[in-house]
């Protein structure tokens, strides 16, 4: 005889938890109940003590595993945080420096390298130069709006090796020149103090 029960199988269902309460008591037929996802099994006659303790036991169970998850599941979430907060504040502290590599960064953060490359994919969805080009970019645009320094400058101290090199990429990033950029943006701010 072949036993079927749908709870496990129907998604809507398989959360729940089946214990069998059956007169079968031969091993094979406890097997195939566990089998068809029965989470324990008691024979006839059984005690309704044993059946309290049963159930009582494997919903303590579910609910540590679950506090257990969600907990692990924050710890994920404040290791991502300070993941992220401690790249950003190396590449803040370095993003002038012409040489700063991904080995500098792995220094930094103290993780191998494929840690570190795995995890800028992760939380940046960038590799290592992509994210360093575009924070150096992002601190150019500051400079341009703020100062009065001359791109030559500007790329320099965003650690560009040549202003060339930096005009094209801000190009590339921001559809327009790094000059025009700073009319606009200066021009913008002029009418928004008057």
């Amino acid at each position: 005889m072949v036993l079927r029960f749908c709870i496990p199988s129907n998604k809507t269902f398989r959360h729940i938890p089946v214990i069998l309460l059956t007169a079968k008591v031969a091993r094979e037929d406890r097997i195939v109940g566990l089998k068809q996802g029965a989470i324990d099994y008691l024979t006839k006659p059984f005690l309704k003590e044993e059946l309290l303790l049963k159930v009582k036991n494997h919903v303590q169970l579910k609910t540590d595993v679950t506090a257990i998850i969600c907990q692990q599941e924050g710890e994920k979430a404040v290791l991502t945080v300070q993941f992220v907060k401690r790249v950003t504040e190396l590449l803040e502290a370095h993003y002038s420096q012409k040489d700063y590599q991904l080995s500098k960064l792995t220094d930094g953060l103290v993780m191998s390298r494929s840690a570190v490359q795995r995890n800028l994919k992760r939380y940046f969805s960038k590799n290592f130069l992509e994210l360093l080009k575009e924070f150096r970019l992002r601190k150019s645009t500051d400079y341009l709006i703020n100062t009065d320094l001359s791109l030559e400058r500007i790329a320099g101290q965003c650690g560009f090796g040549s202003q060339s090199y930096f005009s094209s990429s801000f190009k590339t990033a921001f559809a327009c020149s790094p000059l025009r950029y700073r009319t606009e943006k200066q021009f913008l701010r002029q009418i928004n103090e008057t």
